[in-house]
């Protein structure tokens, strides 16, 4: 009966100890709160635990609550469980292999041998196409080489709209960063002066204008009210919004990834154009022009979100270690995004497009003057498409947000729950996180 008194319960199910104050001279373990007693540490170790009660875990493992450590879960021995929040890690292992893990391999896997079909298809399509073209140009024009004389002529149209398109992000990052209140009052109450405004001009116009003047009229008079409703938020958003823009001229980094990422994309559309004429001169058939978009969108959604979680990375790096600065955060973020990352941006970007080029479809066939579709009926599915993409981009953009800051929420969360892991693998960071917590109990 002693013996089992004085081994204590088993290891991963004690209950939560709770330190008596005790007067007298106290031995301090260096994880510990300041000024909480800790009379009961065990010799050799810094612990705060009372030997009866607390005995050390078997094979020289590292505790820790809530999560799997070494084969052992909270639930009791030999109950395998993974790491929550990837912060328990064994013994010997960093947090980064625990975190570095790439998730939907298999989706990056499929996304690069698509670009891959895409450029094949290119060359070999393409060039037919464009030799096709050239044979018939005595001929008179048709619908095919009509399609290929649009196709050539958007890609200077995408040249200039990305050109006009830098110039107004410049001007608009520039107020915002100096006048950040008043961007946010003019972003709240312009809609309001721009749907009254179309309202105004559709009654001008006369009574065949009326209905629209209407539903602009109820739209402005909404938003009318929801601006007045959050007013009193505008000082909180400006004042954030105004630290996102010195983050981001503190990061200029984040600014050339968004505008290489606009030239990718232009190439990358000629090239899909390219190729996608010629796919369209050999064959017209629904599954390959429905094929044709996935691919488009697919890689239009692909780079838009590395670009989104590669700004978010940076900024999550700032706000986690403004004072423990990594050197070159927005190429470490990318980095992340671009392996680590990767395949679960092009699992939630293939999502989205393949509704988007559901949608497509379903407006060619309603508006080739209903022979394919009756119009009601494409209506009532163009609604219930863009209810389904709004969703899943709505939980994409947070989700994408949580995948590049889960490496470095990991440290936090590691730091609370088994300290000296985290003081064995960074010890400079976690000299940072024990100034901060000092910093927040004075």
């Amino acid at each position: 009966m002693a013996d089992e008194r004085s081994r204590g319960p088993p290891y991963g199910t004690q209950p939560v100890y709770v330190q008596p104050y005790m007067p007298g001279p106290q031995s301090v373990s260096p994880y510990a709160i300041p000024d909480v007693p800790q009379r009961y540490a065990m010799p050799g170790t810094t612990g705060p635990y009372p030997p009866p009660m607390y005995p050390p875990p078997p094979g020289g493992q590292v505790q820790s609550y809530g999560f799997e450590i070494g084969g052992t879960s909270a639930g009791g021995p030999g109950k395998e469980k993974p790491p929550r929040m990837m912060s328990g890690v064994r013994d010997g292992e960093t947090v980064e292999q625990q975190a570095g893990k790439c998730q939907d391999l298999w989706a990056a896997i499929l996304f690069v041998m698509h670009f891959i079909a895409i450029a094949i298809l290119a060359v070999v399509l393409g060039g037919k196409g464009l030799k096709n073209g050239f044979e018939d140009s005595s001929a008179p024009p048709s619908k095919t080489n009509d399609v290929d004389t649009e196709a050539r002529e958007v890609v200077p149209q995408l040249v200039v709209a990305a050109l006009v398109s830098f110039v107004f992000a410049w001007l608009w990052l520039l107020l915002t960063r100096n006048f950040p209140k008043a961007m946010v009052t003019f972003a709240l109450w312009g809609g309001v002066v721009a749907f009254g405004f179309a309202a105004v001009v559709s009654i001008v116009l006369g009574k065949q204008m009326i209905r629209f003047a209407i539903v602009f009229a109820i739209i402005a008079v909404i938003q009318a009210v929801y601006a007045f409703l959050v007013r009193h938020r505008i000082p909180f958003a400006a004042a954030l919004l105004g630290k996102v823009t010195s983050v981001v001229k503190k990061f200029p980094a984040t600014i050339v990834v968004s505008c290489c990422s606009v030239f990718f994309l232009i190439a990358w559309y000629a090239l899909w154009a390219f190729g996608a004429v010629g796919a369209w001169t050999q064959t017209r058939a629904a599954l390959v022009v429905f094929l044709l978009l996935v691919s488009l969108y697919w890689t239009l959604e692909v780079v838009r979100n590395v670009v989104h979680v590669t700004v978010a990375g940076a900024m999550a790096t700032f706000y986690f270690q403004e004072h423990n600065m990594p050197p070159n955060p927005t190429r470490n973020a990318l980095g992340r995004a671009m392996t680590k990352s990767f395949g679960s941006i092009c699992l939630g970007s293939l999502m989205v497009a393949l509704i988007q080029a559901l949608r497509t479809m379903v407006r060619m066939a309603a508006g080739r003057d209903g022979e394919e579709m009756n119009p009601f009926l494409a209506s009532c599915l163009l609604c219930i498409l863009n209810l389904i993409e709004w969703l899943v981009q709505y939980f994409n953009k947070y989700a994408f947000v949580q995948v590049i800051e889960s490496g470095v929420v990991t440290y936090y969360v590691c730091f609370a729950e088994d300290p000296a892991t985290l003081e064995r693998n960074d010890p400079q960071f976690f000299q940072v996180l024990q100034q901060r917590r000092d910093q927040a109990q004075q």
